[in-house]
């Protein structure tokens, strides 16, 4: 209810049910052209109550909703996205970002940079986990510390992974690597016909 006031920019929103929530957005927006992203939409209802139709949104809107089952996002019949992993100049963009304060590789650590991008194949939050991890480690400790996580991962970045695989449902899961499929997040949009 907080969020459709923010949406709405009301602080005088006075919403009581979920179905009135939804009547206050479909009688709001509807006229005008927004740009709506919902993150992490993993339930049925959910949906429905932020976006029961594309006729409650006038041409133009784009809706972005982010979730990992796509069922979810299937039942509402709308076009569904899969997230690919960053390539690796992105990968290394991000990386660098986390690990270093001056947003690039001090002298000697671009060649490790590059095998730590190519050991979590351009997934951000393991690239954000790791360079959080090796940030103010010597070239020395970063070799060190890489082929340590190659014969036993991390414990810290294993189970922030785990935070985010455990939220899959795993019915859902295609049928590839059980390392790649673990780590897929899924994206769809909601467009209305102009």
């Amino acid at each position: 209810m907080q969020m459709i006031g923010k949406i709405m920019k009301s602080k005088v929103l006075k919403i009581s049910s979920v179905a009135e929530g939804a009547m206050v957005i479909k009688q709001r927006i509807s006229c005008k052209s927004v740009l709506l992203v919902f993150d992490d939409v993993d339930d049925h209802e959910q949906l429905e109550a932020l976006a029961g139709s594309p006729t409650w949104f006038c041409p133009g809107s784009l809706i972005i909703f982010t979730g990992k089952d796509k069922q979810v996002l299937r039942s509402h019949r709308v076009e569904i996205h899969d997230m690919k992993f960053l390539d690796e100049d992105k990968s290394l963009e991000l990386f660098y970002s986390f690990a270093f304060e001056e947003k690039k590789p001090s002298k000697g650590f671009k060649e490790v940079s590059e095998e730590v991008v190519k050991y979590v194949q351009g997934h951000p939050l393991a690239l954000k986990v790791l360079g959080h991890f090796l940030d103010g480690k010597t070239v020395r400790q970063w070799v060190s510390e890489l082929d340590r996580l190659k014969l036993h991962p991390n414990e810290k970045i294993q189970s922030v992974l785990r935070l985010s695989y455990d939220g899959l449902n795993l019915q859902l899961l295609d049928n590839e690597n059980p390392v790649v499929r673990a780590t897929k997040s899924r994206k769809l949009r909601l467009e209305t016909k102009k």
